[in-house]
């Protein structure tokens, strides 16, 4: 799933992500852009000058004969709940700040 988001600060969606469990996949990247929660994965592309677009997926590891198969999720209900969740601690650390 991809959300577009404007006017973001990138520093407070990171705070957010961490807010709600997300861990930093490369924590070597400044600002680190993919983060990842059990079987979630977020990937952040900001955007010049204040847009950031936020992918978003679910992997699924099917066991088969090798190699292992991976497959990863796009849409649905998980996905849309769980981004709406990251933008709401996002929401809620901007209210604090503000």
């Amino acid at each position: 799933m991809q959300k577009r988001l404007r006017a973001i600060v990138l520093a407070d969606l990171l705070a957010a992500l961490e807010k709600r469990g997300y861990y930093k996949v490369n924590p070597k990247q400044d600002p680190c852009l993919n983060w990842k929660r059990s079987k979630f994965h977020v990937i952040l592309r900001p955007r010049p000058p204040r847009k950031t677009v936020i992918n978003l997926h679910i992997h699924v590891d099917l066991p088969t004969s090798l190699p292992p198969y991976h497959h990863a999720i796009h849409t649905g209900k998980d996905l849309r709940k769980e981004i709406n969740r990251i933008i709401d601690a996002y929401q809620t650390i901007r209210g604090k700040v503000k």
